[in-house]
């Protein structure tokens, strides 16, 4: 099997660290009174909640979960910019009287890449991020490649 070296990305789906980032950003939701106001109905958290737990954001690669949350800001009324780094900044503007709150939290998540495929079709790659031996062992993986995603298993 002739396998191209090329760097493909790979995004581990580590379902707790993903769930830990979107509640963060699921917690706006309901912090913010202007929010709320607009009576969305609870089951739409949900839907929203597993679409950024399945949608691919390696180091570096956020850019599926940035669609996201950038769709649901501006779905929500706030003003939306993102600067140099990718960082999406949604404002809510309120009274002067009004306390300023600032929730920040990151749209990574762990991955890989892979540096290349043995001819038994092994995948050998490098860590991204922050890693715990013990994390690797039993988990599903996405291998994003130019030709679609690729499921796998550690």
């Amino acid at each position: 099997m002739n396998r191209s070296p090329s760097l493909v990305l790979v995004a581990f789906s580590w379902l707790l660290w993903s769930l830990f980032l979107v509640r963060c950003f699921c917690l706006t939701l309901f912090l913010c009174p202007a929010l709320l106001a607009q009576g969305q109905p609870k089951d739409r958290v949900g839907r929203l909640l597993e679409e950024l737990s399945n949608a691919p954001g390696p180091s570096g690669f956020e850019g599926p979960v940035r669609e996201i949350i950038t769709r649901e800001l501006r779905g929500a009324g706030l003003e939306v910019a993102t600067d140099g780094l990718g960082s999406v900044i949604g404002v809510l503007h309120g009274s002067s009287e009004s306390p300023r709150i600032m929730l920040a939290a990151h749209m990574d998540e762990v991955g890989a890449m892979v540096r290349y495929v043995t001819p038994e079709g092994m995948v050998k790659f490098q860590l991204l991020g922050g890693w715990l031996d013990q994390a690797l062992v039993d988990q599903r993986w996405t291998i994003l490649s130019s030709k679609g995603p690729v499921m796998a298993i550690s």
